[in-house]
């Protein structure tokens, strides 16, 4: 189930809950939330599906709340005289529990209350964005069968220390802008673990020179020159050989790689089982032959 942080504020007050099954600490935002970390507190809380539209307008949420305690109430029964905004934050919730940064999250909606009802302990809401609000981030996370984030970032979670490998370089060729290295076998992770080099380990990866320059790998050939030749992205002017350069392997964004080789399918990042095929446009195969 996704992970939300609501942060309700209420002009001269604050309210700061989360739909998890437990109180959540968010941190990195000392400016808006007014101290830092600040804890989000468990609540029977939730809010409609956020309406995504090309259109121009501004868009509508309901928020209900369970209010067990009679002093939340103030937050929504003055609404017409002092006004309440509200900010939804979705988190990933293969993190969790534990400390959230506000960075790694995605504003899901911003708006100001319009109208509020109560039935028994419950709270409604109903919530209007302002028109073409300027901090709400262009959504980082698509419907797509590849991972989304890019190895090594916060998103992903890979530790990218831990997938270094120093090695002498054998062979510079400028004009192909190839490198090649004595490896067959990498060390890596933690607990370390050896695996065999593929022609697929190296796409898009790394190469960090003595000077710390960084040039990306688009593809890796193995058995030839000295065991393993990487092709750069560009010319490679700082290399010689004889340097001690780092390499570090690159992602496919698919689930295969983000097992076998890093490890960290719980974070990946896209969505391999969405259809490809819409029978509402492909038509239905019922493997009876009509024509």
């Amino acid at each position: 189930m996704p992970v939300f942080f609501y942060f309700i504020d209420y002009v001269d007050a604050q309210a700061y809950f989360t739909n998890y099954d437990q109180d959540l600490i968010v941190s990195g935002g000392s400016a808006k939330f007014g101290a830092d970390p600040k804890t989000f507190t468990k609540a029977q809380i939730s809010h409609d599906r956020i309406d995504e539209s090309a259109d121009m307008t501004p868009r509508q949420v309901g928020v209900t709340l369970a209010a067990n305690d009679p002093n939340l109430r103030q937050y929504f029964l003055s609404a017409p005289v002092k006004g309440i905004s509200i900010e939804i934050y979705r988190a990933n919730p293969t993190i969790l529990p534990g400390t959230i940064d506000l960075a790694d999250t995605i504003l899901e909606f911003k708006g100001v209350a319009q109208s509020c009802g109560f039935k028994g302990y419950t709270v409604s809401a109903n919530f209007i964005s302002p028109l073409l609000q300027e901090d709400r981030i262009i959504p980082r996370y698509t419907y797509q069968k590849t991972c989304n984030h890019q190895v090594y970032s916060k998103q992903c979670k890979v530790v990218q220390s831990l997938y270094a490998t120093s090695i002498t370089v054998s062979a510079v060729n400028r004009f192909n802008k190839t490198v090649d290295v004595a490896l067959t076998t990498l060390n890596i992770d933690s607990p370390s673990r050896a695996i065999t080099i593929s022609t697929e380990t190296f796409n898009g990866g790394l190469l960090k020179d003595a000077g710390g320059n960084n040039y990306g790998i688009m593809a890796n050939e193995i058995g030839v020159g000295a065991g393993l030749r990487l092709w750069l992205e560009w010319w490679p002017p700082n290399i010689q050989v004889g340097d001690t350069i780092t390499i570090y392997p690159g992602c496919l964004r698919i689930p295969r790689i983000c097992n076998a080789l890093f490890n960290n399918l719980a974070n990946f990042g896209g969505m391999p089982y969405v259809p490809t095929a819409n029978p509402a446009t492909d038509s239905i195969l019922t493997g009876n032959d009509n024509s």
